[in-house]
């Protein structure tokens, strides 16, 4: 089921169900384990204020788990902190420069958390959505950036230095859009 998690694949939540109490009778001490554990149970259903306190301890003893602060920055959005999510998806942000599978949610996340990302995080997440642009198998990864309004800003800040090359990404997202339709 991990492998599921981190592939975004949907599974029924029964299976994450049992997937999380799995995960979580494993020793307290396998942070991954247990962050696993907390992403599955908010799979099936579990909201992830509730899973709070056990991501923390998870990402106590993974600290170098970029999804599990990823996770945990969930979490505390969901429960209305948003400055706390703001400085855990920072934690992210700072292990996931080059994790290019963690892209996409790492900049919806950001783009999201905008107003309340420190100058460091906001430079990470522009240096990350630039990055997708200059890796053409990545490109995708923006066209589900610029469905949210949040995420199409970001776009729009993350190129507004260069102006050719913000005509060619938002030429190539209209492109890409019209052909999706």
């Amino acid at each position: 089921v991990p492998a599921y998690i981190i592939g975004q694949w949907t599974l029924p939540k029964a299976t994450y169900a049992q997937a999380a109490r799995a995960l979580k009778s494993a020793p307290q001490v396998d942070g991954e384990a247990q962050i696993f554990g907390s992403e599955a149970a908010i799979l099936a259903g579990k909201r992830p204020s509730e899973e709070r306190g056990a991501l923390e301890n998870a990402v106590a003893e993974a600290p170098a788990n970029p999804r599990g602060w990823m996770v945990v920055s969930d979490a505390y959005a969901a429960g209305g902190d948003r400055r706390r999510a703001a400085a855990a998806l920072a934690q992210a942000l700072t292990l996931a420069q080059h994790e290019f599978y963690l892209s996409e949610p790492l900049l919806a996340r950001s783009a999201n958390l905008w107003p309340w990302l420190d100058h460091d995080s906001r430079s990470s997440a522009v240096r990350i959505t630039r990055q997708l642009w200059d890796v053409p198998e990545s490109r995708s990864d923006l066209l589900v950036l610029a469905a949210s309004p949040s995420g199409s800003k970001l776009i729009d800040t993350s190129f507004e230095a260069d102006g050719e090359t913000s005509k060619l990404v938002h030429d190539w997202l209209g492109s890409a859009d019209r052909d999706r339709d």
